[in-house]
């Protein structure tokens, strides 16, 4: 009823649509300071269809409506200041668990990696850089975004690394173990 009621579609006719189609589906289905909340929605409901192709044995609807649904989540918290998030709404940390196994395409990684050094999961977006450095993704471009990472980690005080996860000395460890790998897929 939800995406029937703010967007004029059924579910079908959502889960239909690509992340590029879904974004301009929001942008087009209400005012602007609504966006947010839209978004959540409309996140809400790919969850829910993940659930119900998972249930149904639908693998690769399942893994294709919760890509979805992290990436609206992923757009809307990287690209807003602060954002209310609702109960409905599904964490990025539930869908990337119902995502475990799978490979995840190198903008979902990029998203993440952002997400989780926003958040200070510095722990947590340094995995995503290794992901993304042993699929090849993002070609010589992932040298430049490993060392500004790197960079920006560094200029971090010690209690802050200490919460993200990633101590100094891990830092400076994972940053040579990044500078080896780079080249060693150069």
């Amino acid at each position: 009823k939800a995406a029937q009621v703010l967007f004029g579609l059924d579910r079908d006719d959502i889960t239909a649509k690509d992340h590029a189609e879904l974004k301009e589906l929001l942008i087009q289905s209400g005012p602007t300071h609504e966006f947010r909340v839209r978004a959540q929605v409309l996140a809400r409901l790919l969850a829910e269809s993940a659930e119900m192709a998972s249930a149904q044995g639908e693998t690769a609807t399942a893994i294709d409506c919760n890509l979805k649904a992290l990436h609206l989540l992923l757009d809307v918290l990287l690209r807003c200041e602060e954002i209310e998030r609702m109960d409905f709404t599904p964490t990025v940390e539930s869908v990337v668990a119902a995502l475990t196994g799978v490979d995840l395409p190198s903008e979902t990684s990029l998203g993440l990696m952002n997400h989780y050094e926003r958040q200070g999961e510095f722990v947590k977006a340094e995995d995503q850089l290794f992901v993304m450095l042993r699929s090849g993704a993002l070609g010589a471009g992932l040298n430049h975004l490993g060392e500004g990472f790197y960079q920006r980690l560094m200029e971090q005080p010690d209690w802050a690394l200490m919460e993200g996860g990633l101590p100094r000395d891990e830092v400076e460890s994972g940053w040579e173990e990044f500078r080896e790998q780079a080249k060693q897929s150069a």
